[in-house]
């Protein structure tokens, strides 16, 4: 297999001026010879750049090739062809620059291309992977062979900066059939998501779908196609790390594949007609509840060969027309819809069709006559493209998913802690966040379990009763927790939760979804700075990172009121400010204040300490012109030692109103032999404000959010502020 990394003129600084060039894309080249790739393509036709800029570019990157031992593919087309055939001294040039290979991009006659071959002393030509059609290639090929037969053959896919123009993962496969039946190998383009070429800035994949996905997922994807053997780097600058990667899953996703087929010839099997013949692919499988054992069975106790003859809606499994023991078996189950992925086995109502295995590709109705038995990961789901091709598949059965019971609490603590060590969770906090909120539905509340044991979890929450002033707020939804077990990671477990709460909140009518910032309680107020692989997996899914949340600590062992707090509570009293433990006297005022100048679930952490008569030893207030103007409460959520809210009214930030009250709350903390003041978030305001005073930031976290239009990330002012 080959690898290349893709040069552009911007990456020089200087590509026709003269002046001294930076390096870095030296440096690049350095870099990806080291990880193992071996070929450097460069465009000898962009618009932005002079043909005499673009020569002085090959020569430079043709000499750091040559002296890296790494060969050099230069796309040309268009009237440029024409101008370097003409024009005394570019051939010489070119032969000197070393170039190996020639990408025809548009606009050349054969004619030209005998020039180029005779003149260039290039070993071969690649053709346009993407937009021939299978006659069309084979006149390219007649042609090419009629000029020369020495002459070598590539063909590479197109890359599409604009979203939404990509190649479908269906037709990147019948191009690269073509290809790969003829004996040309196919390269195709890889993007970087966290580097993308300007200016459009959407990364440079050849198949749509691989513009937001996991780099390892899709170069797995390009290489699952026998005839693609070269992977380009086509954004710019990719790490070190990442061209690892690229390497690293195109060499296990070949050796994966080599695998399964010498198994399958030791098995005695014999090769037919399709490229991949033979070839089996793995999907994980995911069964409902109530996926009675001999329907399990069905899907997962043998090889599935797809009929051919298989429709746009559901590919039908040859193999189980074999089942003729289970016909007329099967029981009737109460009808589901069948959202693309659900493996489904037809029932008894079916008649002979009974024990029959379907994979659903596009959403379906329910239908009484086919038992929804499960879901393959939608990760997984791409590989059923290659069936046509003579791939064959085995359910691999991963976990069952199902209500979260009673019981379960258990269970679903330790899987909290195995996998979030930074937020340690008890049952306790688990049932005050969880199972004492009036709007818990159980129906989103789904825990995944294998082998009797708790492996995952999605914890799902819309408003069923009015919060205040805010209602209902509906279409929208919040994910208060989402986790896979360490070890069933890349097994397709936490896309089927996510899959199947987000299918829960769009029947619903819920489009927009907020990751754990949920008032008034939450376990987390977001996802955590550590789970960058978590992040990258909700971002692929269409979620947006937005603010920083911050947990933030102080350590009262050793706290005494600072002198200069004593002075600034004594300038402040002289000016009309009054610092005073809460009074019920003061309770509608306070609510007022609440009310005006901070969200509603302030408000409700204040209401619920009234109802429970704690408010008098959780909270101190400021006051001025008989007025609650600023206050500061704990014990949110019944911890002692939990800080927050915390807040004053605008007209009277910035004059150290929020620094007496936060000391003052502080002191009668440390007096009661509390050790610590902390809370779970707060955003960079302030944060800057509670380190001024000593408070230190424990964890970090990141909101996110997926909105209809796409948009997403900012949180609601004021939500969740030092709580």
């Amino acid at each position: 297999m080959n690898y290349s990394i893709a040069i552009y003129p911007e990456q020089i600084s200087a590509v026709s001026s003269g002046r001294k060039t930076e390096g870095r894309w030296e440096k690049y080249m350095e870099t990806a010879a080291a990880q193992g790739f071996d070929e450097v393509f460069l465009s000898l036709h962009l618009p932005e750049c002079t043909l005499v800029g673009q020569m002085e570019l090959l020569e430079a990157v043709g000499e750091k090739a040559g002296s890296l031992g790494l060969s050099l593919t230069v796309d040309v087309g268009g009237g440029q062809i024409r101008e370097l055939l003409e024009q005394a001294g570019y051939d010489r040039r070119i032969r000197q620059a070393g170039v190996d290979f020639i990408r025809l991009d548009y606009g050349y006659t054969m004619e030209q291309v005998r020039g180029m071959w005779e003149q260039w002393g290039v070993k071969g030509f690649v053709l346009n992977a993407s937009i021939y059609s299978e006659e069309e290639i084979d006149a390219m090929c007649r042609a090419f062979r009629s000029l020369d037969e020495e002459i070598r053959l590539r063909a590479c896919h197109n890359y599409y900066p604009r979203p939404e123009s990509g190649l479908s993962y269906e037709f990147f496969l019948s191009q690269n059939d073509i290809f790969y039946r003829r004996g040309i190998p196919v390269y195709s383009c890889i993007p970087d998501d966290e580097n993308p070429r300007g200016p459009v800035g959407e990364g440079l994949p050849t198949v749509e779908a691989h513009r937001r996905m996991k780099l390892s997922q899709a170069v797995r994807q390009l290489a699952a196609s026998p005839a693609n053997t070269g992977f380009m780097a086509a954004d710019e600058y990719f790490s070190a790390e990442k061209l690892g990667q690229i390497r690293q899953a195109a060499e296990e996703q070949r050796r994966e594949m080599e695998g399964r087929l010498e198994e399958r010839k030791e098995a005695g099997w014999a090769a037919r007609q399709y490229s991949e013949a033979g070839m089996v692919w793995e999907l994980s499988f995911f069964p409902e509840e109530d996926a009675s054992e001999e329907e399990i069975q069905l899907i997962c106790g043998r090889t599935h060969r797809i009929r051919r003859d298989s429709s746009a809606q559901v590919l039908r499994s040859q193999s189980s027309r074999e089942m003729s023991e289970y016909a007329g078996e099967v029981p009737p189950q109460p009808g589901r819809p069948r959202p693309a992925g659900t493996v489904t086995v037809d029932n008894s109502l079916y008649g002979r069709y009974s024990g029959e295995v379907q994979i659903a590709v596009s959403d379906l109705a329910a239908d009484r006559r086919v038992n929804c038995v499960g879901r393959a990961a939608q990760e997984d789901l791409w590989k059923l493209a290659h069936y046509r091709y003579g791939a064959e598949y085995r359910f691999r059965l991963t976990a069952k998913i199902r209500r979260m019971r009673p019981g379960d609490t258990e269970g679903l603590t330790e899987l909290w802690n195995r996998n979030l060590p930074y937020c340690p969770l008890d049952e306790r906090e688990w049932a005050a966040v969880l199972l004492a909120d009036e709007n818990r539905d159980d129906s989103l509340c789904l825990t995944a379990e294998a082998d009797g044991r708790i492996v995952g979890c999605a914890i799902g929450i819309l408003r069923r009763y009015p919060y205040l002033e805010r209602g209902l707020e509906e279409g929208k939804a919040w994910i208060l927790a989402l986790i896979a077990d360490k070890d069933f990671r890349n097994r397709g477990l936490g896309g089927e939760l996510l899959s199947r709460l987000e299918s829960a909140f769009r029947e619903r009518g819920c489009s927009r979804i907020e990751i754990a910032a949920y008032s008034p309680y939450y376990f987390t107020p977001g996802v955590h700075e550590s789970e960058e692989e978590a992040r990258k997996f909700l971002r692929r899914r269409g979620y947006e990172a937005g603010a920083k949340a911050y947990w933030m600590e102080k350590d009262l062992t050793a706290y005494e009121l600072p002198e200069k707090i004593r002075e600034k509570q004594l300038r402040l009293s002289e000016e009309g400010f009054t610092f005073i433990p809460y009074e019920a006297k003061w309770a509608e005022s306070l609510l007022i204040f609440l009310q005006e100048n901070f969200s509603t679930g302030w408000r409700v952490h204040a209401m619920r300490a009234m109802q429970q008569k704690k408010l008098e030893r959780h909270c101190f207030l400021c006051l001025h012109g008989g007025r609650v103007v600023g206050y500061v409460q704990r014990g949110a959520g019944g911890d002692e030692d939990r800080f927050g809210p915390f807040g004053i009214a605008e007209e009277f930030r910035g004059r150290g109103l929020g620094s007496v009250l936060l000391h003052r709350m502080w002191q009668e903390m440390a007096e009661e032999g509390l050790k610590r003041a902390y809370f779970r978030s707060t955003e960079d305001n302030g944060r800057r404000l509670y380190e001024r005073n000593g408070m230190k930031v424990q964890e970090t976290y990141y909101h996110f959010r997926k909105n209809p239009d796409g948009s997403g990330g900012k949180r609601e002012p004021g939500a969740g502020e030092a709580i």
